[in-house]
């Protein structure tokens, strides 16, 4: 998968991850120039992974979204706080998003 194609399914899942936050606004801008020490390792297992930062009211959070599979991606999220969650998720053509256990 391109890039560019990989920055749209980010954006997707973004959207459906935080989309619905009630009284939220949501900015997805562009990933950053470097990556904080918490999460260079994952970024060093997947190295396809794209980023961007998305803001929620006051918190920002670092999203990376990288290919693991025919629709499946591994997805890391990094907060302000020093947070970080992993998880995987498969890709439904309709644009909704499922976690894979």
């Amino acid at each position: 998968m391109d890039r560019d194609a990989l920055f749209q399914r980010l954006e997707s899942w973004i959207r459906w991850r935080f989309g619905d936050k009630v009284g939220s606004a949501l900015v997805v801008a562009t990933g950053p120039r470097a990556l904080p020490a918490r999460v260079q390792g994952w970024a060093l297992q997947h190295r396809d992974a794209v980023w961007q930062f998305i803001w929620l009211d006051n918190a920002s959070v670092l999203c990376g979204l990288a290919p693991d599979g025919p629709e499946q991606y591994a997805v890391i999220q990094y907060s302000k706080e020093g947070v970080t969650t992993e998880d995987y998720f498969s890709y439904a053509g309709d644009g909704s998003w499922h976690r894979v256990t």
